[in-house]
């Protein structure tokens, strides 16, 4: 009996049962609910403190075992291309949804002020492209500078494509090790949160 039930409670039905229970708990329960608001930011914080090095793992242990550049090269043009075609496919979409639907309302700007709208810096595409690279990767990691540990890992795991082969396995067997202890990890808070 015990097998049989562990069988359906994966990750992706418990993270399931969790939505439908909370959401229960707080149309039923609302005062309660948010007496329970310390958990809910527990959660949260968990999750944050597993993104970076989830994220840069996996990112490494994907291109370092792939074996070789050109596998890389063809990959890499690939994901480039279906990227573009989604995007474009994204936007296409919502014009034609905003052209369909009448989204919003029409609101008066008469009387407010808009004091940090005048420090935003106007956009560049030079300073877009500079973010993403990383003059410290440690107060990246810190700061949770996304673009820029995922620029890192790339140029990382590329490096580690010219090391010696036993060097690669040594370095692919130590981050995916990472990787599995984050993905058990994260387990552990989507149980937690049940």
């Amino acid at each position: 009996m015990l097998h049989k039930i562990r069988k359906y409670t994966t990750t992706n039905t418990l993270v399931i049962l969790g939505i439908v229970l909370g959401l229960l708990f707080g149309s039923f329960l609302p005062e309660l609910a948010l007496k329970q608001e310390v958990i809910g930011q527990m959660f949260i914080s968990f999750l944050k403190m597993l993104v970076v090095p989830l994220v840069f793992s996996s990112i490494y242990v994907a291109i370092l075992g792939l074996g070789n550049l050109n596998d890389l090269k063809t990959i890499g043009l690939k994901t480039i291309g279906l990227y573009m075609l989604t995007t474009a496919l994204a936007v296409l979409l919502a014009i034609i949804a905003m052209n369909l639907f009448p989204i919003g309302e029409v609101v008066s700007v008469d009387g407010l002020e808009y004091e940090k709208a005048k420090n935003i810096a106007e956009f560049s595409i030079k300073a877009m492209i500079l973010s993403f690279i990383p003059t410290n990767i440690f107060n990246s990691l810190t700061q949770g500078s996304m673009m820029q540990v995922i620029v890192f890992s790339i140029m990382f795991a590329i490096a580690s494509l010219h090391l010696k082969e036993h060097r690669q396995e040594l370095m692919l067997d130590f981050f995916t090790g990472v990787t599995n202890t984050m993905l058990k990890m994260a387990e552990w808070i989507i149980y937690l949160r049940l």
